[in-house]
Formats: structure tokens, sequence, C-alpha cells
């Protein structure tokens, strides 16, 4: 654990600093889901461009929601 974190969590009971972790972390994973998500639904396909290149960064995008809970298929 980072060393401020473990200063600000020393006196603390276990179910707060879980609960005060979760909050601080799940509003960082929330920002990567949009961003990913935003990343995903806007991309196209340039023409001239090869399809095996896009469809491997539309599986990464799609694989990172999965990872981060939300998985689309």
């Amino acid at each position: 654990m980072d060393l401020e974190l473990q200063k600000q969590h020393e006196n603390m009971r276990a179910h707060d600093m879980i609960v005060h972790l979760r909050q601080l972390y799940q509003e960082q994973a929330r920002h990567e889901r949009f961003e990913i998500s935003k990343a995903l639904f806007q991309a196209r396909l340039t023409e001239g461009s090869p399809v095996g290149l896009h469809m491997l960064k539309m599986i990464g995008y799609v694989e990172t929601l999965g990872r981060l809970g939300f998985p689309l298929g």
C-alpha cells in the first residue's frame, strides 16, 4: 500500500478502511469504464485500413470492459 494511504488508514477499523478504499477506487474505475465505452462506440473502420487491426482494437475494448466488471457478451 502507498505510504500516504497507509498513514491515512492506520487508525481506521478494517471495515471502514475497506469502504473508504472501495469508494476511492470505484470512481477511477467508473471513469475508465466511461472512456473505454466511449472509445468502443465511437470506433469506426477507416477506408483502406485493415479490418484485422480494427477488430483487435475492438476486442481489446470489450475485454477491458469485462475486466472492469461490465462484460458485453
